[in-house]
């Protein structure tokens, strides 16, 4: 089984675009070492955050019911 891959556009779709779906990014905030993305969609609120550095990423999937932390890489296009 392949990992779940998606497209990160902070500048010109501000949108995280996967196989299924585009998700729109809410806000986005560059700090040095690091860029917080935050969202929300089918009742779902997120948080990307991704090192500038070293492509790693840390994400949380939060509603009312659950969590879930998602830990991955970005590679540059």
């Amino acid at each position: 089984v392949s990992p779940a891959r998606a497209q990160i556009d902070t500048i010109a779709k501000q949108a995280i675009i996967g196989p299924k779906r585009t998700t729109p990014i809410v806000s986005i905030e560059r700090s040095p070492g690091q860029i917080l993305l935050q969202g929300t969609e089918l009742g779902i609120g997120w948080t990307v955050a991704l090192d500038t550095a070293s492509g790693k990423m840390n994400a949380t999937l939060v509603n009312r019911e659950v969590a879930f932390a998602v830990y991955g890489a970005c590679t540059p296009q």
